[in-house]
């Protein structure tokens, strides 16, 4: 639409005051902005094949996650996405207390994953690796009766961006002042 109304512009310019030189600076600046509008077009195609990470859809899946966590659930990591068009795949580990059984596991992470998708902005699935916490985890496991508990509790995971994205090792190599395209 821009380039049409660019072009009609140009032409009654040109008819009304028979400057035939505006038709040229009118098409120059045209191209440029088909240029300009074909080079962001060709940028976010490259980042989709070359599995960019999407930081708008993390910070809306950090989002669900922390608006639908519960007790004994104690924190989500190494979240990996594969997008076609709106709908999402999302892989990631679960860290839940290593004394529960395997029926409770599951039915945690079922309800979360559901109560996770409903709240996210694109329709998906999750698949949860789960992990044991192994007692590394106190310090972010508020369940109150942990027979197994080594550290006080002392504060619940953030969610935020570097946490899901890496592990406990990687976290620390996140920059959080290189802003994501």
């Amino acid at each position: 639409m821009i380039t049409s109304v660019g072009v009609v512009i140009g032409l009654f310019v040109v008819k009304w005051t028979g400057w035939i030189w505006v038709d040229s600076v009118m098409a120059f600046m045209i191209a440029a902005h088909l240029a300009w509008e074909g080079s962001k077009i060709i940028r976010q195609n490259l980042g989709g094949l070359v599995d960019e990470v999407d930081y708008a859809a993390i910070n809306n899946l950090a989002k669900a996650f922390k608006e639908c966590r519960e007790e004994g659930l104690i924190n989500v990591h190494n979240v990996r996405m594969i997008r076609s068009g709106r709908f999402h795949h999302i892989d990631a580990h679960l860290v839940v207390p290593e004394f529960w059984d395997v029926d409770r596991v599951h039915a945690l992470s079922n309800t979360y994953e559901a109560r996770v998708i409903s709240k996210y902005p694109f329709e998906g699935e999750i698949a949860f690796h789960l992990d044991p916490c192994h007692r590394k985890y106190c310090e972010m496991c508020d369940l109150d009766q942990c027979p197994v508990r080594k550290n006080p509790f002392q504060a619940l995971p953030t969610f935020d961006i570097p946490g899901l994205l890496g592990n406990e090792k990687k976290t620390a190599q996140f920059n959080p002042h290189v802003t994501p395209s």
